[in-house]
Order: C-alpha cells, then structure tokens, then sequence
C-alpha cells in the first residue's frame, strides 16, 4: 500500500469536500479515491469522514491525522525539492569551440555570467576559424 499516495488523496479529499473534485484534481478515478481513504481507514483502524447525501464530515480522528499528514507532505516536498535541485546543479566540463566572430558577439559577453551561475563548471574555449572535433580531445 503506497502510504504517501493515500495520505496525498485523504488530505486532497478534506480539502476539496468533494470525491469527483478530488479524484480530478489528482487525475483519478472517484472510485480509486473512495478506495484508497477505505484502505487508508482500515489500515489505521478508525473512520475518517462521515459520508451522507449532502457532502461528508470529517470525523475528530480525520482531523487530527489531516493536520499530521498535511506536514508531513510539506516536509516530503521540501525535502524532494532540496534534492532535486542538487540534482539540477551544471558542474564539470564544458568544451567550446567557435569562430571568433561569434565568441566576439555572442559567447563572451554572456560567459561571465554564466560562470558565476555556474561555478562547478570548467569551459575548455576555442576560438579559432579552423574545424576542431571536440570528440578527440
């Protein structure tokens, strides 16, 4: 059972009041929706919602576990996100080579700033009119 997934529909689910909204916000089935909060219920053994004809009710047990698992999500997404901008950092070698005319007009005046974007990243420049594969070097 994907714990994650079920907390992410419950939390969905108290927030939006409504199963059809909640299953399209999060691009699934009402039906997968009202599975997963039972599963989420006998997993834990309580009831969450009191569903009627006018909508549902969160139960005191939903309440407490919907201010949990809202921090918890927000701690996993700032967490997820920390690491994928580790992930996203440029660093290593960067070969270049180019006439002068388009190092001179295109290349350098934006290689500074580049560089200070990106100070993992080691440029190898070349700035000749000569062919040079960058393949063999």
């Amino acid at each position: 059972m994907d714990h994650f997934l079920n907390l992410r529909i419950f939390v969905g689910l108290v927030e939006l009041e409504i199963f059809s909204r909640t299953a399209l916000e999060l691009g699934m089935s009402a039906a997968t929706v009202t599975t997963r909060l039972v599963q989420l219920e006998t997993h834990l053994g309580v009831s969450l919602v009191q569903r009627n004809t006018r909508g549902l009710k969160i139960t005191e047990e939903g309440q407490e576990l919907y201010v949990g698992a809202r921090q918890l999500l927000r701690d996993l997404q700032k967490l997820e996100a920390r690491f994928s901008n580790v992930r996203d950092v440029a660093k290593g070698r960067l070969r270049i080579s180019l006439p002068p005319i388009i190092a001179s007009c295109m290349l350098l005046p934006e290689l500074t700033g580049f560089l200070s974007a990106h100070p993992d990243v080691h440029v190898e420049l070349d700035i000749s009119t000569r062919f040079v594969d960058l393949g063999k070097h």
